[in-house]
């Protein structure tokens, strides 16, 4: 593989990619409209800041752990972190910011904004997840290979 392009995928920030996806569905939204979400305000309300917080408590979470470990979450780990939340996802800082960002299309009553995520999850999947797995399997080898087949990436 061309390690140059090796290296801008992994300059790909998740926090930044989901910011700016949102900020550019809020845009489209308003300069072409948009149909609302077929829920009633207050439902929607509701259900929005439940996935915002549910995003959230995971993300912070699996952030906690990286801490907890003497690692910055945003450079990668050392040793392998298989403990709580990734005990159960691969990806859980990723997906909290995915159910952050479901949460908040939806509080914001933007069908744009909602849809835009299946491209940004296409575009992590294939930016961001995939190289970071195979710099894991490198890095960790049978240990990581063992830890891929017992836990899912997202749920």
């Amino acid at each position: 593989m061309d390690t140059n392009r090796e290296a801008t995928r992994r300059e790909i920030s998740p926090p930044v990619a989901f910011i700016g996806t949102f900020i550019g569905g809020m845009i489209l939204s308003g300069i072409l409209g948009h149909p609302d979400l077929p829920l009633s305000g207050s439902f929607e309300r509701t259900i929005g800041i439940a996935g915002m917080l549910l995003g959230a408590g995971l993300l912070f979470s699996a952030v906690r752990l990286f801490r907890d470990a003497g690692v910055d979450p945003w450079r990668g780990a050392p040793d392998l972190i298989a403990d709580g939340v990734y005990g159960r996802s691969r990806n859980p800082m990723i997906l909290g910011m995915g159910i952050i960002y479901l949460g908040a299309a939806i509080f914001a009553d933007s069908m744009i904004t909602l849809l835009l995520i299946a491209p940004l999850f296409f575009v992590l999947q294939n930016e961001v997840i995939e190289p970071e797995e195979t710099d894991m399997q490198t890095r960790f080898g049978d240990r990581y290979r063992a830890y891929k087949e017992d836990v899912r990436r997202w749920i």
